[in-house]
Formats: structure tokens, C-alpha cells, sequence
């Protein structure tokens, strides 16, 4: 049903028949200029339907207004388990609606709000609701929302959510005290395997954050696009055998980028610096040695 135009409209009529059925299960009706009224009644359907699971409803520009309406339809639905609201300009005002449903809601574990100018209000709302809410997420992706200070609520509601598996948080804004939090989070978290944080204006991370999270066996985090004064770790671990792949964004302003490509772990798992020869000391005894200083 994707890029069809239906609109308002057509979108109100889809609504009514998707009341009365009891059959499908999975629904992608995205790009198809619904609108705030078209996206109320799909969530007025959505309130009394107890069959579908899979419900994709982005870039259909449902505004706030929509989403109070899907707020009130999770507090009542039961069956869905994945939601994409991906750019629907939904706001502040609309997170903190829809946060209401999020709450209480028990099924859902995959949740998609990219590009929703949620803000740092709008994220503390859902990010609160997610942290003491009834469902188990596996995947929340959030991106593009300039999210800013609410990292600190989001790295809360990761701790919380213990089954977590994915989440992507890249370009919102976030800075050290948000990074440091999440990463934190990240590293003691049971569960997850991806962590996509790259494109933010995370600067400064501890060297103990960093050995913690490269030591996560089987986890990936993408720290890429960061102001990081000192190398960030991108990290990939497999049980068997266990690895650390170092990759640099932005060279360390110290040491000569070709060094920084050859970095590998130590026996600690702590990334150190390989030479070649060609970058070692001549160790030619017939080299005349340096005079000593003073």
C-alpha cells in the first residue's frame, strides 16, 4: 500500500474497513499523504483491531494531532509489536502524547521515530515512558530528532530496558555529558549488540569508558562523526576469537594517521600502536648514538 496517494480520504475509508478485519497481519502504508485526519482514523482503527503486529506509517506528515490519537490506541491495543512513525513532523507535542500510550502498552518491541523533530522535550516523554513502561523494546531507533540533553534520559531507559538489542541514536546533538551516559549504559547493558551514535558532538571519552567498551564481547558501536580528542572506537567483537577492530574517523592531531591505521589490541584488549620497521629506530650498532643532554 506504500506511495499511493490515498490521503485523507482514501485513508479515512482504508480506517473503516481495517476496523472490521480480523485477517491481516502486517501493514506498510507509508508515503501516502495521510495526513493528520487520515492518521486519526488509522489509529481509531487501530484501537479496536486485535490482529495486526506490523504497522509502518511513515512519511505520511500525521502531525501531532495524529499522534495524540495513536497514544490513546496503544493504551487499549494489545496485538502490536512494531510501530514506524519515521518523519511525521510529530514534535514535541506529539511525543508526549504518544508517550502516554508507550507506557502502558505491553506488546511492543520494535519502535521507529526518526526524523520527527521530537527535541529534547519530546525525547525526555517517550524516553520516561520507555524506562518505566510495560513493554520490552528490542529495537528503538530515533535519529535526526535533536534529542540534546534528554541522552541523559535515554541512557535510563536503555539500563531499563534489558532486552534491548538495537538502538540508533545518531545526529542529535548529543555531547559529552549525554555520550559519557549512554556509553556508560552501553557498556554494562546484558543484551544489546548495535549502538549507532555517530554524527553527534561527543568530545570527551574516558580511556576506562573506552577499555569497557571494547572488552563488550559482540557488541557494535558506531562512535564515527564525533569531535573526539582522542581516537573512538568502533567496536566488533565475536566470541571466538575474541578481536577489537579500532577504526579512526578523525586521526589523533599527535600521531601520524598510517600509525593510527595499523592500531591493534594488546594482550589486554586494549587497543596499542603496531610500527613497521620503516617507522622504528635504526637499531644499526654502527649508527652514531645521540650526545647526551647536559
Amino acid at each position: 500500500m506504500a506511495q499511493n496517494e490515498l490521503g485523507r480520504i482514501g485513508g479515512t475509508a482504508f480506517a473503516a474497513a481495517l476496523r472490521a478485519n480480523r485477517a491481516l497481519l502486517s501493514l506498510c502504508i507509508c508515503r501516502n499523504e495521510l495526513g493528520p485526519v487520515g492518521g486519526a482514523a488509522l489509529a481509531d482503527a487501530l484501537a479496536v483491531n486485535t490482529a495486526l503486529t506490523s504497522l509502518d506509517l511513515s512519511e505520511n506528515d500525521l502531525g501531532p494531532a495524529a499522534a495524540t490519537s495513536l497514544g490513546r490506541a496503544l493504551t487499549s491495543n494489545l496485538a502490536l509489536v512494531s510501530l514506524n512513525l519515521a518523519s511525521n513532523g510529530l514534535g514535541a507535542e506529539g511525543a508526549t502524547a504518544l508517550a502516554a500510550g508507550l507506557a502502558r502498552h505491553t506488546a511492543l518491541r520494535e519502535l521507529i521515530l526518526d526524523r520527527n523533530g521530537l527535541g529534547p522535550i519530546g525525547g525526555e516523554a517517550i524516553f520516561r515512558a520507555l524506562s518505566g513502561g510495560a513493554a520490552s523494546l528490542t529495537r528503538l531507533s530515533v535519529a535526526l530528532n535533536g534529542l540534546a540533553r534528554s541522552g541523559v534520559e535515554l541512557a535510563t531507559a536503555l539500563e531499563a530496558s534489558k532486552g534491548l538489542l538495537h538502538l540508533d541514536a545518531r545526529a542529535n546533538g548529543f555531547e559529552d555529558l549525554e555520550g559519557q551516559a549512554l556509553c556508560a549504559a552501553v557498556s554494562v547493558h546484558p543484551r544489546v549488540v548495535s549502538v549507532d551514535l555517530s554524527d553527534n558532538q561527543i568530545a570527551v571519552l574516558p580511556i576506562g569508558s573506552q577499555v569497557a567498551l571494547a572488552r563488550r564481547v559482540g557488541l557494535e558501536l558506531d562512535l564515527s562523526i564525533n569531535p573526539l580528542s582522542s581516537p573512538p572506537l568502533v567496536t566488533s567483537h565475536r566470541p571466538r576469537p575474541r578481536t577489537l577492530a579500532c577504526v579512526v574517523s578523525t586521526p589523533h592531531p599527535r600521531i601520524p594517521h598510517d600509525l593510527m591505521a595499523r592500531a591493534s589490541p594488546d594482550r589486554a584488549g586494549v587497543p596499542t600502536l603496531k610500527r613497521s620497521a620503516s617507522t622504528l629506530p635504526s637499531s644499526n650498532p654502527n649508527r652514531p648514538r645521540s650526545r647526551a643532554c647536559g
